[in-house]
């Protein structure tokens, strides 16, 4: 995992087009959190996660983990480190999403 968070960091660095968390909404009723994915400098949408109290829901149109699934929450291990934000199959050990976190949704 660190190898990987460290390839990350220098993708981060050395990329103006690694994606980012444009914005974010939970709802406190149904404990449902919702996450909107943007490429860098650009307020174009092109991925979702959507994490419920049981699962993880995600579709990604951008960046370099490209991909949809549904999994089990009890399935991922989620990691945040230097304002990059990933969810991990911890069945697979396939890294399923990474995202910068940009300053405009602090």
């Amino acid at each position: 995992m660190e190898t990987f968070f460290n390839y990350v960091i220098s993708l981060a660095v050395s990329s103006s087009s690694l994606p980012y968390i444009s914005n974010y909404y939970y709802d406190s009723q149904y404990e449902w959190l919702k996450i909107s994915i943007s490429k860098n400098n650009t307020t174009k949408v092109c991925g979702n996660i959507d994490i419920s109290k049981t699962n993880l829901q995600y579709k990604l149109l951008c960046g370099k983990e490209n991909g949809k699934g549904l999994i089990p929450l009890d399935k991922i291990k989620f990691h945040y480190e230097k304002s990059i934000f990933s969810a991990q199959s911890t069945t697979s050990g396939k890294v399923l999403f990474f995202s910068f976190l940009h300053a405009r949704t602090m």
